[in-house]
């Protein structure tokens, strides 16, 4: 019986005591004799003895209280370093096959809930902070997707067809969003999944998707591919992370530039991946580069996306235990450096399309 009370002390959080049904302390936590000073050795029958007998008392008096009300107690105690700690109270009592009673007594910080609080304080900013901007985003092109409908009335069909290819781009742009948040929240708590990937075929699948970007026919996008070895990580995550790192490129280019370019490079090495990518867009600001990884922040008011994007991007790196740096100058544009261990060791393969072998592709 006392091993199954030290079990449960020992997994359950904060503070923990188990009482006989005489109320003498019979087992506790670790964490409670850092809290309050016991006597070093427990007397022959078992008890643990608070040094202070105010101490004692106190848990003592729980107990009665606890059998009379059955609700939880707010109560201070003064610790072992004279600090005064609020505690909140709560007991289960236990019917041992011998018919003995004992009394787990659980004791929890109210500090910590002063910390809960403050997090879910800032959950719920952050989820009105997504619920405002993808409002936004969404109504932005309806509304606009309205006013061309308007318009058309108005004009009576002429220069329909200006209207229509302005609503088409609308739509498209808005169905772009509605992909993203998607993509971005179906894809946390993915199971991974790892097996050789055919480097080649995502690189096609991301240029397709951003086919509908607004950005898309204004950027010139060079691939370069050098895949001697063969590479084995998660296929989803790895889409996901060139996904968005090519979205933040396409969203944050610089309209001033005649020429607007992004580079994508891999190289695939025995033990490892390198992925660069590298825009000549408008740059991250200095004040911004701290936070551009946080959740729903957006680099500039001007952003197309949420603000999931690098968050995503940095989250699904760290789960294929890879590394992510970047470099960003408001003149020449941005520069992402991401490294993913390749499972695969030093195996060489030509299993990728010799088209993307070593070579520069041009798109656009």
């Amino acid at each position: 019986m006392k091993l199954q009370h030290k079990h449960i002390v020992n997994n359950q959080s904060d503070y923990q005591l188990v009482l006989d049904e005489y109320y003498r302390i019979i087992q506790i936590s670790r964490e409670v004799t850092d809290l309050f000073s016991f006597y070093d050795t427990p007397t022959a029958g078992g008890v643990y003895t608070p040094i202070s007998e105010a101490v004692t008392e106190k848990i003592q008096r729980i107990i009665y209280r606890w059998l009379e009300q059955n609700n939880e107690e707010i109560f201070n105690l003064i610790t072992n370093k004279n600090k005064v700690i609020s505690l909140r109270a709560s007991v289960n009592e236990v019917i041992g096959k011998c018919g003995t009673t004992k009394y787990i007594l659980h004791l929890k910080n109210t500090e910590n809930d002063s910390v809960l609080k403050k997090k879910n304080r800032e959950l719920k900013n952050e989820l009105e902070s997504f619920v405002y901007r993808t409002s936004h985003d969404l109504r932005g092109p309806l509304l606009s997707v309205l006013g061309c409908l308007q318009l058309i009335k108005l004009d009576k069909g002429r220069g329909l067809t200006d209207y229509l290819n302005r609503i088409e781009d609308l739509v498209q742009n808005l169905d772009f969003n509605m992909k993203e948040i998607t993509r971005q929240v179906f894809n946390k708590g993915i199971h991974l999944q790892y097996r050789q990937i055919e480097i080649s075929q995502i690189i096609d699948e991301v240029i397709n998707n951003f086919k509908l970007h607004p950005n898309y026919e204004q950027v010139s996008v060079k691939i370069q591919l050098e895949t001697k070895y063969s590479f084995q990580s998660d296929a989803t995550l790895f889409k996901m992370v060139i996904t968005n790192l090519m979205s933040n490129a396409f969203n944050f280019i610089d309209p001033k530039k005649d020429y607007k370019q992004i580079v994508v490079r891999i190289r695939v090495e025995p033990f490892k991946l390198l992925l660069e990518v590298e825009d000549n867009g408008i740059g991250i600001t200095a004040d911004a580069q701290p936070r551009i990884y946080q959740m729903f922040f957006r680099g500039t008011n001007n952003s197309k996306g949420v603000g999931l994007g690098l968050y995503m991007a940095k989250t699904a790196i760290e789960d294929l235990r890879g590394d992510i740096s970047f470099t960003s100058n408001a003149k020449t544009g941005t520069y992402f450096k991401v490294v993913i261990p390749n499972l695969v060791g030093a195996t060489s393969t030509e299993t990728d399309s010799s088209l993307y072998n070593n070579q520069l592709l041009h798109l656009n």
